[in-house]
């Protein structure tokens, strides 16, 4: 008589299956793209996150020499691999290729999306239907919490495409679809920036990078709009407060930029760094010339308390 053996049921430490939506045909379904490289660290966090949230998870690989791979096929990703060239919307691209769902959301191997999140971007994928979302991103660097806004989901379409050799932006492409941009109230935590020494690491190699972008297009504003930032960063605030009024000037010739999100942030951002600068009356100097929609409160904000300062 043959003895019958047990089946092991010991779980992988990093073995998760994906928990999809309990859907009808009118239910929309998400593919979650992903580009990673030597991220063994952090992947487990992203895709345990994204149980329950996922119909198909996509992993494109830019060249890992650690257990990136074996994790995320560990949580039954695709996985795809892309050699790496020094530009991150054409890796982006590659994933959008692979995806099969209605929507994409696009994520970085030390992003976290926690299931507190999940019924807000459900519901908004419900109930506006067709609209692609920012969503927040939180960051925390040195104890400091910072949160932006970035378009992370959206319509999964033909043509619609990365571009930016780094800081890569789907917007533009978004828009020339003529598809709807929302704001969702779910957000994501980017660990990328809690440790000090790695944000370090990141913004010297993005200053690289953003600098031959601008070699190949000088006035291209979101490039002029990420270097002024990364130097910050860097603390290089003379060169930062340089390609910061240059993307001004540009701004002020053409009317659209003008009265565009990015032009906003762009004016704060000089006012931030005149402040760093010690020279909080010429802030204000500027902010007060600049002429910025009647009722713009982040201006009208920033004016204010440094005025009370």
């Amino acid at each position: 008589m043959k003895k019958k053996h047990k089946k092991d049921k010991t779980k992988h430490p990093y073995k998760a299956k994906i928990n999809k939506f309990t859907h009808t045909n009118d239910t929309p379904t998400l593919s979650v793209c992903m580009i990673v490289k030597n991220e063994e660290e952090n992947l487990s966090r992203v895709l345990s996150s994204i149980q329950g949230l996922a119909n198909e998870i996509i992993v494109v690989d830019t060249g890992s020499t650690d257990r990136t791979v074996e994790i995320a096929k560990s949580f039954g990703a695709k996985v795809y691999f892309f050699e790496w060239c020094d530009d991150f919307s054409a890796a982006r691209n590659e994933s959008l290729k692979h995806a099969t769902c209605n929507y994409i959301m696009w994520l970085d191997g030390d992003d976290e999306f926690p299931v507190s999140e999940h019924n807000k971007i459900k519901r908004d994928l419900l109930l506006k239907r067709g609209d692609a979302f920012y969503l927040r991103i939180k960051n925390n660097m040195n104890g400091v919490e910072d949160i932006s806004l970035q378009l992370r989901v959206f319509p999964n379409k033909k043509g619609i495409r990365f571009s930016g050799r780094i800081h890569e932006q789907v917007s533009d492409s978004v828009v020339m679809a003529g598809i709807k941009i929302s704001v969702s109230e779910a957000t994501i935590i980017h660990h990328g920036y809690f440790n000090s020494e790695e944000a370090f690491k990141k913004l010297n190699r993005n200053i690289k990078m953003l600098e031959k972008e601008l070699e190949k297009n000088p006035d291209d504003k979101n490039t002029l709009f990420f270097i002024t930032r990364t130097l910050r960063g860097l603390n290089r605030i003379d060169e930062a407060e340089c390609y910061i009024d240059r993307l001004i000037e540009i701004g002020k010739g053409d009317k659209k930029f003008e009265f565009s999100d990015m032009f906003r942030i762009a004016v704060l951002e000089k006012a931030l760094i005149l402040c760093s600068k010690n020279e909080t009356r010429e802030a204000i100097s500027f902010l007060e010339k600049m002429k910025m929609p009647q009722g713009d409160n982040p201006v009208v904000f920033t004016l204010g308390e440094l005025c009370y300062k």
